[in-house]
């Protein structure tokens, strides 16, 4: 470690004396010292965790009553211990007056509620089976079974925690926005599944995520929206001491989690302190135990609340962390510490714990600025370009990433594993650049936890638009067709459970249509039909495009294809692939022996588009697996693998 200045020590030295005698002056002139919020200030949700100082260091608790609210939240009781303390106050739209009381001590202090006007928000779905059944496992007698007051809650205190934790990275109070009734509650959208209980039981965790991606996709096709989904029917069994419907997945536009813990989970906002304090232990016998082993309701509410917003970070793009307080990493199992002052016992800790906040979770940088720049944390509405380009990535031949982002680049992440090793942003509007080229050198140092090889790159712009693929897929782009011409004539596609009907003439029309246009080259080998089409063609519909090359042979290939969402390929002519379903494109999904006829053969693909992503890869083999690709002067050839 380089040796410190004498300047620098000194100056050090002297920032930390005039910040102590500054915290002494203002907690001895006030009583009450409220350190992360100033007075007066406006905050864009509606749940203010207040962290401060006491004179009174023998003070157990402190009072914040919002004078300016009628709700039942009002008047919350927070912690206190050797002076510090932690409260919570529920905000109405406006000017919120509130009074703190610790002891004799009193304060009052203001803060504006302003609600966001961000029209991309976090929905909250509670999943039941097709029963209708609402009841959650829980070992308690007389459990109220208020579910929605206990999403209601600990949403809310997620949204809290990832504005609190951007601000004390520097990021500002940044966070997701929620679906509120005029009562200033979540909306929970409480919805019937497909299938009984004892369908979801017995499916596999990937299987059960795509189930409900697909249920979800179909009830709510709005683009904007995050979804957490949390189901109902999870249960333990104790006969057979296992766990049914049990998850914790996320990605895409969803978040899927069991709630077989729900019963831990803090009822209203008065009870969240209670909950967090509570070393009750989990019966291990009734219920299933997910705590972090520390069998406790305190440490069973910490994990699985926190495994839900880590779980929402995978929806929001992110990839799993290094940093061990991250809340994508297990720092989720140290959600609650933001919140409290001290840890009660558990299985794993036969003592309190007091801590401090280096040893709390956190949205490490890494994660945090991707977030950041997320259109889900913009705050308010902004206009948006009417043709979204996502970020093109292009490995050259000498291993240098070439990004273009045309609304200027925010955010490039490199991972490996799923694990993010390094990052770069770009904050300045004025410099945010439309072009980079990061060498192979420093793509090694940011993919350095994985020794710069197998990494994934991830690219945000500053339209919160966003582009991830891996260098395999990068290195292998050259290995499909990427040369096609899109038709402007579209299908309606009204229901996803069935392919529209398009005849032999319609099919002719679209070709000759597609044939006069100018080709696009995909530099990822995804065929993007997004930037195609304007923006109130993109949903629920079918698109097309076509590629001509010639062959010198009559011959079989293999043609491999991948798409977002469902696909139909016809090959001069005659349907020779079909894939019904609501999915992202991944390459090689679906592979199809076809015939090429000698000389011209046009292909001929059908993306059909609920909402989201929209594309196709497709590539062609030849019987031994070598690729073959349409050279500059359209001709198929053969070419090596990378």
């Amino acid at each position: 470690m380089p040796r410190r200045s004498f300047v620098q020590t000194s100056i050090s030295i002297l920032c930390a004396a005039v910040f102590a005698t500054t915290i002494e002056n203002c907690c001895v002139a006030g009583a009450i010292h409220i350190r992360n919020h100033e007075a007066g200030s406006t905050i864009r949700y509606p749940v203010a965790l207040l962290r401060g100082e006491l004179t009174d260091r023998e003070a157990t608790a402190v009072t914040v009553e919002n004078e300016s609210s009628q709700r039942a939240s009002k008047k919350i009781a927070g912690v206190a211990r050797d002076g510090q303390f932690r409260a919570l106050a529920e905000l109405v739209p406006g000017e919120n007056h509130l009074r703190l009381t610790a002891g004799a001590d009193s304060k009052e202090f203001v803060l504006h509620y302003k609600p966001q006007t961000n029209p991309y928000f976090v929905r909250v779905i509670y999943m039941t089976d097709s029963s209708g059944e609402t009841a959650y496992q829980s070992q308690f007698a007389n459990d109220a079974q208020d579910y929605a007051d206990k999403l209601d809650t600990s949403i809310k205190l997620l949204q809290t925690f990832t504005a609190e934790r951007l601000h004390d990275i520097g990021l500002g109070r940044h966070t997701f926005n929620l679906e509120y009734d005029a009562d200033g509650r979540i909306k929970i959208h409480t919805l019937k599944a497909e299938k009984p209980a004892a369908y979801y039981h017995t499916m596999k965790d990937g299987d059960w995520y795509d189930d409900v991606y697909g249920w979800v996709k179909r009830q709510f096709p709005d683009p904007r929206y995050k979804n957490i989904v949390i189901a109902a029917f999870t249960r333990f069994d104790p006969k057979q001491k296992r766990v049914f419907s049990h998850t914790a997945l996320g990605g895409g536009d969803l978040g899927l989690f069991g709630g077989g813990s729900l019963f831990t989970w803090p009822s209203s906002l008065q009870d969240t302190f209670r909950v967090f304090g509570d070393a009750t232990e989990i019966d291990a016998t009734k219920v299933h135990e997910d705590s972090a082993y520390r069998k406790t309701v305190w440490g069973t509410a910490a994990t699985t609340m926190g495994a839900t917003l880590h779980e929402m970070g995978h929806a929001f793009g992110l990839p799993h962390c290094r940093d061990e307080r991250c809340i994508m990493t297990r720092g989720f199992d140290r959600l609650n510490r933001v919140f409290t002052l001290v840890e009660p016992v558990s299985q794993q800790n036969r003592e309190p714990i007091l801590f401090d906040d280096q040893s709390t979770a956190y949205f490490a940088p890494i994660s945090a600025t991707a977030l950041r720049a997320s259109r889900w944390f913009q705050l308010d509405a902004r206009e948006y370009g009417a043709e979204p380009q996502a970020p093109r990535l292009r490995l050259d031949d000498a291993g240098d990433l070439r990004i273009r982002a045309e609304h200027g680049l925010r955010y490039v992440v490199f991972s490996v594993k799923g694990d993010a090793c390094g990052h770069r942003a770009f904050w300045d509007a004025a410099t945010a650049p439309t072009e980079l080229v990061l060498k192979a050198e420093e793509i090694e140092k940011l993919s350095a936890c994985g020794n710069g090889r197998d990494w994934t790159v991830g690219a945000i712009d500053d339209e919160g638009t966003t582009r991830h693929i891996s260098q395999a897929d990068l290195k292998r782009a050259g290995l499909f067709l990427r040369r096609w011409q899109f038709s402007k004539l579209t299908t309606p596609w009204p229901d996803v459970e069935k392919f529209s009907d398009v005849s032999v003439e319609r099919l002719k029309a679209i070709q000759d249509d597609a044939l006069q246009a100018a080709a696009t080259e995909s530099d990822d080998g995804m065929v993007d039909f997004l930037p195609q089409f304007p923006q109130d063609q993109r949903e629920n519909l079918a698109g097309y495009a076509v590629i001509k090359f010639e062959s010198p042979e009559a011959r079989k290939v293999k043609l491999l294809t991948g798409s977002d969402d469902s696909l139909r390929v016809w090959l001069n002519g005659k349907l020779v692939q079909q894939k019904l379903a609501l999915r992202s494109a991944r390459p090689d999904n679906e592979e199809t022996t076809v015939e090429l006829a000698v000389g011209s053969n046009m292909i001929t693909v059908e993306v059909l588009q609920a909402t989201g992503g929209w594309g196709v890869y497709c590539r062609l083999v030849d019987e031994q697996g070598a690729p073959l690709v349409n050279d500059d002067a359209g001709k198929l050839v053969k070419r090596s693998s990378p």
